[in-house]
C-alpha cells in the first residue's frame, strides 16, 4: 500500500490528480489545499510520499519542505507544479525534493510521469528484502486500517447532520459531507482552518467560548443556538458536543454534531402563538368555560368562574367537589347524577338550568350546556362546558309570569262579570217580549238578542285565546292527541299513517285544538266528507304533518282568507285559532289541496321540535 499526501490549492487539479492516482493499484490518496492542513494530516496518518504544488495560499512549497526536513521528517517529496524557474528547481532539489514535475504537458502524460516517479521513490526507499519480509504484515495492517478509516468516513457521511472535529486551538481536523454542504467547501479546504474562517466573529467567538467550557471541564454539552450556512442564511440548530481524549487522557479536541431544528422551532412558535390566542380567547370569555377530561377531572376552568360564583379557578382546583357543593340543595341530585356520568362518552348537546349559592351566599341561576369533544382521528377528549348566569333572565321571566297571572285573573273576573250581566240583559229582553205584542218592538228585541249572543260568543272566544301560549310547550304523542281530538267527530273514517305511530312533537298544550278545528272544518264545509287522513313527509330541516279529506276542498282565492278571524260562515274562529296555536309552537300551516278533491293542510314542524326516540312512563315523556 502506497499512502500519498496530495497538496494543491486548485480544486480542479486536486480532483483530477486524486482520481488518477486512486485508480493505481495499491495507492491511497489524501488531499488538502493548505500547508497547515497538510501538517495536520502528517501528524494523524502515516504517509509514504508527499506530492505538493510550489505556490500555496499560506506558504510556498520549498518552505514547507524545509520545515519538514528540519524536524527530521524524511518522507519522499515531489514538486508537482506549473510554476518555478530553474533556480527554484535547483533549490528544491537541494533542499531534499526527490522529483520536480511540471504540469504543462498533456494530463495523461504528466500524471503518468507522476505515477512513475512515485513508484521509483517507493522502490528506492524500500529494499527488496525488506518488502518481502514485511509485505504480508504491512498489507494486512494497512488494509485493516484503510477499511476502518473508510468505514468511519462512510459512517460520518451517512449522517445527515453536520459532524466536525476541532482541536483545542479551534482548528478543524475532520468533518463529514453534511458539514461540507453547510459551509459550502470541500473537506480539503476545511481541514486546517479555524472557526473564524467560516462564521461571523460574533458567532465564532460564542462557539469558541462553548468549546473552552468542554476543554477545561470535559462533559457532554448540548445547547440551542443559530448558525449561518454558505449562503448566509440563518438556521436554528441544536449543538451536541463532547471532548475527544488522547491516549494520555488529555483533551485533544471537540467532536460535535449540528442538528437543524429550524422547522421544530417554527412549529413551537406556531404552537405558542396559537396557545396564547386560544388561551386569551378562553380566559377572557364572559361565560364560565371549562373542559373535563375522559377521567372526569377538570383540565381547564376559565377565570370568569369567579365573576359568576365568587370562587377562583384555584378554589375549584383545590376542591374538585366544590362544583357540586355550591349547588342549591333542591337541584343537587340533578348535578350529582350529571357529573357522575361525566367520564362517559355521550354525543350531542346536554342542557340544564339549576341554582347555586355563590361564595357570598347569593342565590343565582346557571344555564349549563355541555357536549363531548373529539380529535380529528375520533379520539374522545372529554367534554366542554359552558355556564352562563341567567339570574336576571329568570327574575324577568318570573315577573312576567306573575304579571301574566294577574292579567289572566283580571281577564277571567272581567269576563265572568260581563257574562253575568249579559245573562241578566238576556233575561230582561225575554220579559219585555212577553209584555208587549208590538211587532216593531219584537223586531228590536230579536236584534238585541242576536247582539247579546254575538257578544257572548266573542267573550267566550277570549277565554280560549287567552289560554294559548300561557303554559310551556310539552312533548305530545301525535296519534294519542289525534284520537282525543276525534272523539265526537261525525267523519265516518279517520286514518293515521303507521309512520306516525312513534312521532312526538314539542307543542303548546292546545295542540289538540288544532286537530279538532281541522275535523270541525271538514264537517262544516266539506259537505261530502267520508274519510280524513293524517300522514307526514320528512324533509331536510323539518317534517310536514299532513291532514287530508275527500270533501269539496277550498277554492284557490280563499286558501289564505280561511285563516283570517271571522272569515266565512259559523264565526270562522276555528282555522284562525289553528294558525295561532301553530305559530305559538313555532310551526306554520297552509292549505295546498286541489279544489273539488278535498282539503290538504300541511303543518311544518322544524327540527328540534319533533322526535321518534321517546316513550311515555307514569305520565312522563322520557327520551330513549
Amino acid at each position: 500500500m502506497i499512502r500519498i499526501l496530495l497538496l494543491d490549492d486548485e480544486p480542479a487539479v486536486l480532483d483530477i490528480t486524486s482520481a488518477y492516482l486512486s485508480k493505481q493499484e495499491g495507492y491511497h490518496v489524501r488531499t488538502v489545499d493548505t500547508v497547515k492542513g497538510a501538517k495536520l494530516l502528517l501528524s494523524q496518518f502515516p504517509i509514504d510520499v508527499i506530492v505538493a504544488d510550489y505556490a500555496m495560499p499560506d506558504t510556498d512549497g520549498i518552505s514547507f519542505l524545509k520545515s519538514l526536513r528540519k524536524t527530521g521528517i524524511t518522507i519522499p517529496f515531489i514538486f508537482f507544479t506549473g510554476r518555478g524557474t530553474e533556480d527554484i528547481v535547483i533549490e528544491a532539489l537541494n533542499e531534499g525534493a526527490d522529483y520536480y514535475i511540471r504540469k504543462g504537458e498533456e494530463n495523461s502524460v504528466v500524471l503518468q510521469k507522476l505515477v512513475d516517479s512515485i513508484n521509483k521513490i517507493v522502490d528506492n526507499k524500500r529494499s527488496h528484502n525488506e518488502l518481502i519480509l514485511n509485505e504480508h504484515r504491512y498489507r494486512e495492517l494497512a488494509e485493516r486500517q484503510t477499511d476502518y478509516v473508510n468505514y468511519i468516513q462512510a459512517l460520518l457521511d451517512s449522517i445527515p447532520a453536520p459532524v466536525f472535529y476541532r482541536d483545542v486551538d479551534g482548528i478543524y481536523r475532520d468533518c463529514n459531507k453534511a458539514f461540507e454542504n453547510l459551509v459550502g467547501l470541500k473537506k480539503y479546504s476545511i481541514i486546517g482552518r479555524n472557526i473564524h474562517d467560516f462564521y461571523p466573529k460574533e458567532l465564532a467567538d460564542h462557539y469558541r467560548y462553548m468549546d473552552d467550557l468542554i476543554i477545561k471541564n470535559p462533559y457532554n454539552q448540548q445547547y440551542e443556538y443559530f448558525i449561518t450556512n454558505s449562503k448566509g442564511e440563518y438556521s436554528d440548530v441544536l449543538f451536541s458536543k463532547s471532548a475527544l481524549l488522547s491516549s494520555t487522557g488529555e483533551v485533544a479536541g471537540i467532536v460535535g454534531v449540528i442538528l437543524d431544528i429550524t422547522d421544530r422551532k417554527k412549529l413551537e412558535r406556531i404552537i405558542i402563538e396559537n396557545e396564547e390566542k386560544y388561551r386569551t380567547l378562553a380566559d377572557f370569555t364572559y361565560d364560565w368555560e371549562s373542559w373535563i377530561s375522559p377521567t372526569g377531572k377538570f383540565l381547564y376552568i376559565s377565570p370568569s368562574c369567579e365573576r359568576i360564583t365568587g370562587y377562583t379557578v384555584q378554589d375549584f382546583s383545590d376542591e374538585p367537589d366544590l362544583i357540586i357543593k355550591m349547588v342549591h340543595p333542591e337541584d343537587r341530585q340533578l348535578i350529582e347524577r350529571h357529573y357522575s356520568n361525566a367520564p362517559l362518552n355521550h354525543e350531542g348537546v346536554h342542557h340544564m338550568d339549576y341554582r347555586i349559592f355563590t361564595k357570598q351566599s347569593e342565590e343565582r341561576w346557571i344555564s349549563h350546556y355541555c357536549q363531548s369533544v373529539f380529535r380529528d382521528d375520533g379520539t374522545w377528549l372529554g367534554r366542554r362546558e359552558n355556564k352562563r348566569d341567567i339570574t336576571h333572565r329568570k327574575q324577568v321571566t318570573a315577573a312576567y309570569e306573575r304579571a301574566n297571572m294577574k292579567l289572566h285573573l283580571l281577564s277571567s273576573i272581567t269576563r265572568h262579570d260581563i257574562l253575568n250581566q249579559l245573562t241578566v240583559l238576556n233575561g230582561l229582553t225575554d220579559l219585555l217580549s212577553e209584555f208587549d205584542n208590538n211587532p216593531d218592538i219584537h223586531t228590536i228585541l230579536n236584534r238585541m238578542i242576536k247582539t247579546i249572543d254575538t257578544i257572548n260568543s266573542q267573550i267566550s272566544f277570549t277565554k280560549v285565546y287567552q289560554e294559548i301560549g300561557v303554559t310551556a310547550p310539552k312533548w305530545q304523542h301525535v296519534p294519542t292527541v289525534i284520537a282525543r281530538a276525534s272523539k265526537g267527530s261525525q267523519i265516518p273514517h279517520i286514518e293515521v299513517d303507521k309512520h306516525l305511530s312513534d312521532l312526538y312533537i314539542l307543542a303548546d298544550p292546545f295542540l289538540e285544538k288544532i286537530f279538532f278545528c281541522l275535523f270541525d272544518n271538514s264537517e262544516r264545509h266539506g259537505k261530502r266528507v267520508s274519510i280524513a287522513k293524517f300522514s307526514c313527509n320528512k324533509e331536510e330541516n323539518q317534517i310536514s304533518l299532513i291532514y287530508e279529506d275527500d270533501g269539496i276542498g277550498i277554492a284557490d282565492h280563499e286558501k289564505e282568507k280561511i285563516f283570517e278571524r271571522g272569515f266565512g260562515s259559523n264565526t270562522g274562529y276555528g282555522l284562525f285559532l289553528t294558525r295561532e296555536i301553530a305559530s305559538i309552537s313555532g310551526f306554520s300551516i297552509q292549505e295546498t289541496g286541489e279544489y273539488g278533491k278535498g282539503v290538504r293542510f300541511e303543518i311544518s314542524i322544524p327540527n328540534g321540535s319533533w322526535s321518534t326516540g321517546m316513550h311515555e312512563q307514569n305520565g312522563l315523556i322520557i327520551r330513549d
